[in-house]
């Protein structure tokens, strides 16, 4: 069987969005290509994408897109000159523009009792965070070869939506920001009520807590996995910023902060400890659950720090 559609939608109420630290069978990776993405630095991050392939192999299994049969042909010899194990590691040709297949992949959800399909996605519109980066034709239709590849269902939804904006405790509960999804940008013809309807019906969100901006200069338009994520159901980790004299103390501390407060969560906070460029944690993959028990171990998330040096965290539940 390929069957990557059914005749229509299927009844959303049976599916949900899972939590990242839930169990799942492998991690989506895009191989860095884009020179103009990386101006002097393409060597460098791909090197750093072979780094974190090694650290995940040992726990699960990675999927990495090669954008051509020529990529995927250097891509091999790289990972067999580093010496990197590949009994856990698949590499794939599926053309695309960039390497941000967390924003432009599909999205997954599970089937909530024993019905079939066990697991489906989304493919929603990517659109380069507003048509920002051209092209990015290749990114948006990622998600279809990728449902192919793995045997799932997928819908086509004529909605704007990247992975990177949204953040699920996998219960119900939705973190994102109104500078990102109420963006004209995005779908300027929906309004607040009718987004978080789309929400509820698609994703089975019954709880939105809405953050207000994101990083300064943040090309996502404020993308909450840049600031805020769910450690587990009731917890958040989120990113502050101190100084009165940053432009990023009032939307994370004067605005966010308090949205955070407002519904009782323990926060763990991450404070800047020595000055720097930008406080952006950044993601760049995106999860592939599998319904059934797998047995390989799983990770959580990843948070990449830049420099991996100047962040700390205390913790302080309210």
């Amino acid at each position: 069987m390929n069957q990557t559609t059914l005749p229509s939608d299927p009844d959303w109420s049976k599916y949900r969005l899972p939590a990242e630290w839930e169990r799942h069978e492998a991690t989506f990776l895009a191989w860095p290509h884009n020179a103009e993405t990386w101006p002097g630095l393409l060597e460098a991050v791909q090197q750093t994408y072979l780094d974190i392939i090694r650290a995940l192999l040992p726990g699960e299994k990675v999927i990495l897109l090669a954008t051509d049969c020529g990529a995927a042909q250097s891509i091999q010899e790289r990972l067999e000159k580093e010496k990197i194990p590949s009994e856990n590691l698949q590499v794939v040709t599926i053309p695309n523009d960039d390497a941000w297949v967390r924003d432009s992949g599909p999205i997954f959800m599970l089937r909530r009792d024993s019905g079939n399909p066990r697991r489906i996605a989304h493919d929603f519109i990517f659109n380069s965070w507003g048509r920002k980066y051209g092209p990015w034709d290749k990114d948006d239709v990622i998600p279809l070869a990728a449902c192919r590849m793995t045997d799932t269902p997928c819908f086509r939804h004529d909605f704007v939506l990247e992975g990177g904006s949204l953040d699920t405790d996998g219960l119900g509960t939705l973190l994102t920001t109104e500078q990102c999804l109420l963006n004209p940008n995005r779908n300027s013809s929906h309004d607040r009520k009718a987004i978080e309807g789309r929400l509820a019906e698609w994703l089975g969100i019954r709880k939105i807590i809405w953050l207000n901006d994101g990083l300064e200069g943040d090309d996502t338009d404020g993308h909450i996995d840049d600031i805020t994520r769910f450690l587990a159901p009731g917890v958040v980790v989120t990113v502050v910023e101190p100084d009165t004299r940053d432009a990023n103390h009032a939307p994370l501390q004067s605005l966010n902060f308090p949205c955070l407060r407002v519904w009782t969560v323990p926060i763990i906070e991450i404070r800047p400890a020595m000055r720097t460029s930008t406080s952006e944690i950044q993601l760049c993959w995106f999860l592939f659950f599998n319904p059934q028990p797998i047995r390989w171990s799983s990770i959580s998330f990843g948070l990449i720090f830049p420099g991996g040096r100047w962040l700390e965290s205390t913790a302080k539940p309210w």
